[in-house]
């Protein structure tokens, strides 16, 4: 297909990096955001309830900075492996003004409704030949039915809503959900709180350096293209050696179902979640059973006061924006798109950043965005409807059967994968084999 105006919902990196490409093959894209500025969910804004994203004010990025490049836009060396929220933004920011596509932006204007028509796209009236959701997976944040949770006699929030430990000083909280979030949050609390954690099960614990080096560095071609039990095998290894050096015990017999790494299941970074929970700085406890006034009943039935219970429990995905039926979102976080991008009937609607990686996202968005430009201009074309949709379907099978989530990708697999569709893969990867992996060697 060959396209000219492309409309863009959201101008945070993956919005930015689509209407970067496009425009770089010679379309017109519009970009709508909502909010006052670009970024996404590394803006922040102390006067906005929580910030006004999910951010919060120490958030870092949980994936080193070389491995979060896009092929021609780095993060500065001099930012440290792990750089914080604002740096982010202001390297977000840096793009947008090098490649010259603010004036491509529309700030402060919602998207409120996506049709097709005969001739491609209306967005909120204004017609488009294709349409490109770039709005993330953080729609509403998701609390789970709780028994009680209404007559709870403290504070219950979001950690959507959270900026800092400082409100909670010498309070007792509970964090439920063990995911980046909530890691992140429980370990910052527990500084000046009394924490208890809530989980249904912990997702296996890994710190972010390994020998002084971010952990992801390990994750070479050499070690990827190995066995899956294999390249287990060795993470353990290198794993339990630094926790060991941490004068921690080694994972093999930590307590309660703690687990350092399962192969083919999300794991949750922290320097400090792991020494904190085994010290008893941080409680671990099952999930949440009840509310029972001020008390928090867990399923071991175990009873805890708190003065607030935070849930890290994610988002749900929401597009409110398409025709209902048009693009159905199963248990509120799954979608069926051809290699997690195109919209397989509806021909011009594509999305970027939807899926959920194990690792950097922006790389992964960036090479969704260079494969929508190549289709949209039509230097590249798609498979017929009827193979897109056996191709999701084989796909969603083979994750229902080893039991992963269908829409987790593995970053390299998947970088190099949508790479391979537009010729792009690196050169000689061979010579890359030991190197740290980064978008800035598929140019």
């Amino acid at each position: 297909m060959s396209a000219r105006r492309v409309a863009v919902i959201g101008a945070g990196a993956s919005g930015l990096v689509s209407a970067k490409w496009l425009a770089a093959a010679g379309l017109d894209p519009v970009v709508f955001e909502r909010t006052d500025r670009v970024g996404g969910v590394w803006t922040y804004d102390e006067s906005l309830v929580g910030g006004g994203s999910p951010s919060y004010r120490s958030l870092v990025t949980n994936v080193s900075r070389q491995k979060t490049h896009l092929s021609d836009h780095e993060l500065s060396a001099d930012l440290g492996d792990f750089p914080a929220r604002a740096q982010v933004l202001g390297w977000l920011e840096a793009y947008a003004d090098r490649f010259d596509l603010l004036r491509r932006i529309r700030l402060r204007t919602p998207v409120r409704l996506v049709e097709p028509r005969v001739d491609g796209w209306s967005v909120d009236g204004e017609p488009f030949d294709a349409v490109i959701v770039a709005s993330g997976l953080f729609s509403r944040p998701r609390v789970p039915p709780v028994g009680g949770l209404d007559s709870f006699g403290g504070r219950v929030m979001h950690a959507a809503e959270y900026v800092s430990p400082e409100p909670f000083a010498d309070r007792d909280v509970i964090v439920v959900g063990a995911g980046s979030s909530g890691a992140d949050i429980a370990v910052e609390l527990a500084r000046v709180a009394r924490v208890c954690l809530s989980v249904r099960a912990v997702a296996p614990l890994v710190p972010k350096t390994v020998g002084g080096r971010p952990l992801d560095h390990l994750l070479t071609r050499r070690l990827e293209q190995r066995p899956e039990d294999e390249r287990g095998r060795s993470l353990y290894e290198a794993i339990a050696g630094e926790y060991r050096r941490r004068g921690l015990p080694d994972p093999a017999v930590w307590p309660g179902g703690l687990a350092p790494l399962v192969p083919g299941r999300a794991s949750t970074p922290s320097e400090d979640l792991a020494a904190m929970i085994l010290s008893g700085i941080i409680a671990l406890q099952p999930a949440i059973a009840l509310i029972d006034g001020e008390h928090v009943v867990f399923g071991d039935g175990t009873r805890r006061r708190a003065d607030l219970i935070l849930f890290a429990t994610g988002y749900s995905l929401e597009l409110p924006m398409l025709p209902p039926g048009l693009l159905p979102v199963r248990e509120q976080v799954e979608i069926d798109l051809y290699r997690h991008v195109w919209h397989p009937e509806a021909t011009g609607l594509a999305f970027v950043g939807l899926c959920r990686v194990s690792g950097a996202v922006p790389p992964i968005a960036e090479m969704q965005a260079r494969w929508i430009a190549r289709v949209l201009s039509g230097a590249a074309s798609l498979p017929p409807t009827g193979d897109m949709r056996h191709e999701i379907a084989e796909r969603r099978a083979r994750h229902a059967a080893a039991g992963t989530e269908y829409m987790r990708v593995p970053f390299l697999e998947y970088l190099d994968e949508t790479a391979g569709l537009i010729g792009a893969r690196p050169h000689d990867e061979r010579a890359l084999q030991d190197a740290v992996v980064s978008a800035t060697q598929y140019r």
